[in-house]
C-alpha cells in the first residue's frame, strides 16, 4: 500500500477534522483508502499518544 501521507493538524476544543477530495476518474476505481489519527496527549498514558479508530473506504463506479 503506497503512497503514505502524513498531515499534522491542531485541535480546537478537542476536535479536529480532515477532508479529502477524490477526483471523479475511472483510474481510481477499486482504490482502497485508509485513515487513522494519532494524537499527542501527555496525560493519556506513559507514551503520551492516543490513536483513533481507523477508517477504510473503497472507491467504485456506479
Amino acid at each position: 500500500m503506497v503512497p503514505v501521507v502524513s498531515e499534522f493538524r491542531a485541535a480546537q476544543a478537542g476536535v479536529s477534522d480532515c477532508t479529502i477530495t477524490i477526483p471523479n476518474s475511472v483510474a481510481l476505481a477499486n482504490v482502497h483508502l485508509f485513515q487513522q489519527a494519532l494524537v499527542l496527549d501527555a496525560s493519556a498514558n506513559v507514551d503520551g499518544l492516543v490513536a483513533s479508530n481507523g477508517s477504510a473506504v473503497a472507491t467504485c463506479i456506479r
